[in-house]
């Protein structure tokens, strides 16, 4: 069986990286004294991107699908474009507070993504059950 290498480990690793560099980069846009490093938001800002290199290293190969990469890489996409746009647009009082929101959204698309893996992989497991009998 041929093993499908967009839905590796090493695929996740690489779209978490590519994210925490936007992610950062467009962190640096926004502020390029880079004293928001030194304060506990970048903990938060860069934690969604974080947790995916994290996962990808435990979690098994069937879990980590191209559904999984697509929607983990779509979840992380959306920050560093908010984060941009919030920094280059108009003045809003309410600009900052993509800081606190953004990462949070990307949570919830990462623990979608993650429910998604697992009905995948229980449909998998569900089908090799009925093929094997």
């Amino acid at each position: 069986m041929a093993r499908n290498a967009f839905g590796s480990a090493a695929s996740l690793r690489w779209v978490a990286a590519i994210a925490t560099l936007a992610t950062a980069g467009t962190m640096l846009l926004v502020d390029p004294s880079g004293a928001v490093f030194m304060t506990g938001w970048a903990l938060w800002i860069l934690a969604p991107p974080v947790i995916v290199a994290a996962l990808s290293l435990f979690l098994p190969a069937d879990v980590r699908s191209a559904l999984l990469v697509v929607l983990v890489a779509l979840s992380l996409a959306f920050g560093p474009v908010v984060y941009a746009r919030a920094a280059l647009g108009e003045p809003d009082a309410q600009g900052p507070l993509v800081f606190v929101f953004v990462p949070l959204w990307q949570l919830v698309g990462l623990v979608v993504a993650g429910i998604a893996a697992l009905i995948a992989h229980a449909m998998k497991k569900g089908t090799e059950g009925i093929k094997s009998t």
